[in-house]
């Protein structure tokens, strides 16, 4: 073999033996060009898998030299797997996760952040805090919701009804939830920002973060009301599905993973007329140290607020009236 970097397949003289002396591949000599497909045939107990398992850095060596795209599979592993991809005879998949929750962990496995060098992104905190502001407003919105699910189950266990019976103003019962999902928030908030501080965030807003925070709260009690309507309207866990599907759609339909002057299509329309894309951008300029547009984004959540205040005081009617 030459001593020029080879983009293909290389192997020299490869040995692999188990233990108690099992030799599964014996001294193969092979050369894949860029582009060439190759296969091995043989019996069972050839070495057909052994070897790819070598090349694929899962399994080392007992000598001999392997190189794939130009690197050592021993020596540069890491190289290799950056530049390879594998389809292996068994799903590698995790039976607890979930398809999107699949998705995410190979992004991040797989350097998502990379987004953050694409031409067109300008965000001087870096990908990272780029990112965290979505978990963060996702995180305190999906708890807003979590708190209509947890009320959808108070009056199905008929605790909810003991509470209607004995309050003067119910209208309590309602701010009593919101206060709660607000002590929720607090926690799930300061876990996130932990985790983006453990990850390599570097804010650079200062005081200006206390904006962000502001706007998680807005977001936080806007889904609590609308959850807390819808609770209390249908008064079942079975209605989960009407509290969290508009949430979902709200934070998904939004800039999440690039800023909004790179998306195209139709997402791009509805992430123009998406409240949560106001909110979002304010965020994400809070913790640039570059805020833009946060009066507008808090007169937008204010506003949110005061529309499901109504809706939550609606379905608290509806409540009583069932008895």
């Amino acid at each position: 073999m030459g001593s020029g970097r080879h983009a293909g397949i290389e192997v020299e003289n490869l040995d692999r033996e188990f233990k108690k002396g099992l030799r599964a591949v014996d001294g193969i000599n092979l050369q894949v060009e860029p582009g060439e497909i190759y296969g091995f045939l043989g019996p069972n107990g050839a070495g057909k898998s052994t070897t790819v398992l070598v090349l694929t850095t899962l399994l080392p060596p007992t000598s001999g030299i392997a190189r794939v795209a130009g690197f050592d599979v021993v020596r540069e592993c890491q190289k290799v797997r950056a530049a390879i991809g594998a389809a292996l005879q068994e799903a590698a998949l995790d039976p607890l996760l979930t398809g999107r929750e699949h998705l995410k962990l190979q992004a991040a496995l797989h350097g998502l952040s990379r987004v953050g060098q694409v031409p067109g992104f300008d965000f001087s905190a870096g990908y990272t805090a780029f990112q965290f502001v979505w978990s963060l407003l996702q995180a305190v919105a999906l708890g807003g919701a979590f708190t209509g699910f947890s009320i959808a189950g108070d009056f199905e266990s008929g605790f909810a009804r003991r509470l209607l019976l004995a309050a003067s103003d119910r209208r309590g019962i309602v701010l009593g939830y919101v206060l709660a999902s607000l002590v929720r928030a607090t926690v799930t908030g300061s876990l996130v920002t932990v985790v983006a501080l453990l990850a390599g965030m570097r804010p650079e807003g200062g005081v200006d973060l206390f904006g962000l925070v502001g706007l998680a709260l807005l977001i936080n009690v806007a889904a609590t009301l609308f959850g807390a309507g819808v609770a209390m309207l249908f008064r079942t866990q079975q209605a989960g599905p009407v509290i969290w599907t508009p949430i979902f759609l709200v934070l998904f339909l939004a800039p999440v993973f690039v800023p909004q002057q790179l998306l195209a299509g139709w997402i791009s329309a509805v992430a123009a007329v998406n409240p949560m894309t106001i909110i979002l951008e304010a965020g994400r300029g809070f913790v640039s140290g570059e805020p833009t547009g946060g009066a507008f984004a808090f007169a937008v959540g204010i506003v949110v607020v005061l529309l499901l205040g109504p809706w939550a005081l609606f379905g608290l009617r509806r409540a009583e009236k069932a008895g």
